[in-house]
């Protein structure tokens, strides 16, 4: 939509609703509406971050449970690569949605390849795509649990994924677009043949740290994290002195830092995030601890 919103539009919105900037990104300018009122609030809110001067107000899935699908292309073979599920910091009614929890793979992930899985690949056949890695990511809305995709990426996505596929399944997604990109090939019949949504029986993820405003004073912990054997990696964004402002809450600048996992099971994996929050310590100069939320293993039901 434009800057503005008409009448006869309003009346065809059922509440709850998203309002976000169509062309902005880490949640920024992003509101959750119950009714009219909150709704115009949000619009000026959303135009604020977007470049455009256009909004978008589409249905919202009362869900803090996403799912994500992730594919190469070789010479117009499309194969897909890996489902994860994603879980926000808050649950529905929070101010952070944002990433909080990742698990590869995805528990949805035989009913996608039975279902969905087909009519993605004829999807992106018919369009010609030969070659390249892209991804899509959704929604599962807890009413009726069914998908709701809501972005596409044709590129490499953020979160390092590259890296679990390579600790989990021996291939790199970011050496081959480098090697097509110089020329060579996407991607050897090798690679191709260690493709595997179901990750070689691995249970792989992130896990993020979200932090409350305040000047952090003291970090402890982050090496004893790094040093774990299931730790496969370790990105810190903040260090001690740094200050966490409230514009930054609910976006991704809000993270401490984010921790990738691998383990032989969904019981270990369950263990390490744990293991994570308990040994990660930010506090503030009070001695306050810093933590925004700790992750709750339960929400995950792996089954």
């Amino acid at each position: 939509m434009s800057s503005e919103i008409k009448s006869d539009e309003l009346a065809k919105i059922k509440y709850p609703v998203v309002v976000k900037p169509a062309d902005s990104y880490s949640s920024k300018g992003l509101s959750i509406c119950k009714n009219e009122d909150e709704l115009r609030k949000a619009i000026p809110y959303a135009l604020s971050f977007s470049d455009s001067g256009r909004f978008i107000v589409e249905k919202c899935v009362t869900s803090d449970y996403g799912f994500g699908c992730r594919y190469i292309a070789n010479n117009g073979e499309i194969v897909l690569s890996a489902l994860c599920d994603r879980y926000t910091v808050d649950e529905f009614d929070g101010k952070a949605h944002i990433s909080s929890a990742a698990i590869f793979p995805s528990k949805l992930t035989d009913t996608y390849i039975r279902d969905i899985n087909p009519n993605v690949i004829s999807m992106f056949q018919s369009i010609g795509l030969s070659n390249g890695t892209f991804f899509m990511q959704a929604l599962v809305d807890q009413d009726d649990n069914q998908i709701y995709f809501h972005e596409m990426g044709l590129r490499l996505s953020g979160g390092l994924i590259y890296s679990m596929l390579e600790a989990s399944c021996g291939y790199n997604d970011v050496q081959m677009m480098i090697r097509y990109a110089l020329g060579g090939p996407m991607a050897t019949d090798v690679e191709m043949k260690k493709i595997d949504p179901y990750m070689h029986g691995h249970i792989v993820g992130s896990l993020t740290i979200p932090l409350n405003t305040g000047q952090i004073s003291t970090i402890e912990g982050v090496d004893n994290v790094r040093s774990n054997p299931n730790v496969t990696s370790v990105v810190q964004y903040y260090s001690e002195g740094d200050t966490i402002t409230p514009d930054v809450i609910g976006t991704l600048s809000q993270h401490f830092c984010r921790v990738k996992m691998m383990t032989a099971s969904f019981e270990e994996y369950s263990k390490m995030i744990n293991y994570v929050q308990n040994t990660i310590d930010v506090r503030d100069k009070d001695g306050n601890s810093m933590i925004y939320r700790k992750f709750d293993v339960t929400r995950l039901n792996h089954g």
